[in-house]
């Protein structure tokens, strides 16, 4: 099967929170399955308000193109060619042992380079858990 479940979500999203809580931010935290769709979101308590979805769109970005949305910023000139394009940093795909993507998980909040730091660490936990079984 190659779509996230949610123990795999949950270990993803309390990875991102220890590091957003090492890191002194708080933090906006959405997980897609590998079709976009929304499986999981989290607002830390005095995190900033994610009105515009920017936590979806990056994990929705960064599972479309299956790569992470900080490696996407030469690409913006694309974004009114596509829909839900969000080439801030803070998306990072979601893969498991075999390379696949399972999914994807976005972060909005801080720097973007935080956001970045946050979604890496749940995407890297993600990848441990897997080389681990």
């Amino acid at each position: 099967m190659n779509d996230i479940t949610f123990e795999e979500l949950d270990i993803a999203v309390k990875a991102a929170l220890r590091k957003s809580s090492d890191i002194g931010v708080k933090m906006n935290i959405a997980v897609v399955d590998n079709a976009t769709r929304l499986k999981a979101f989290y607002r830390e308590s005095d995190a900033w308000e994610d009105v515009s979805n920017m936590s979806l769109e990056k994990a929705q970005t960064a599972c479309n193109l299956g790569m992470n949305t900080c490696d996407i910023e030469s690409f913006s000139k694309l974004e009114s060619q596509l829909d839900l394009l969000n080439n801030f940093p803070g998306g990072v795909p979601l893969k498991n042992s075999r390379g696949d993507i399972i999914g994807a998980i976005g972060v909005y909040g801080n720097s973007v380079d935080n956001d970045h730091i946050v979604a890496k660490a749940g995407a890297d936990a993600l990848l441990s858990h897997f080389q681990s079984l």
